[in-house]
């Protein structure tokens, strides 16, 4: 299984936050299997929700052609159970308490 550049890990059927916003050109978040895409504009933004219906990681990338670089601004979102969400988010905790 390929996973793409950063990943970011949300829990089945919960409602996370999503802000966006761009340092440099625009850019664009884009989750295909989400059917969402969204632009992100330096000196903007924007707030969307997001609540995952399925488990399974999912591909995305910047929609927005944006420079010399932008064929490898890819990530993947993960999204998985909620006792899976939990114990990854403690695992996090504590390697930031840890550095």
């Amino acid at each position: 299984e390929f996973v793409a550049g950063p990943q970011m890990v949300l829990p089945i059927g919960q409602t996370t936050r999503i802000v966006l916003t761009a340092n440099d050109v625009i850019h664009a978040f884009w989750v295909p299997d989400f059917v969402y895409k969204h632009d992100a504009i330096p000196g903007r933004t924007f707030v969307f929700d997001l609540t995952p219906t399925r488990t399974g990681t999912f591909y995305g990338e910047c929609a927005e052609f944006c420079g010399l670089n932008h064929a490898y601004m890819t990530f993947s979102v993960r999204v998985v159970q909620a006792t899976e969400f939990a114990l990854w988010l403690a695992q996090m905790r504590a390697g930031q308490a840890a550095a």
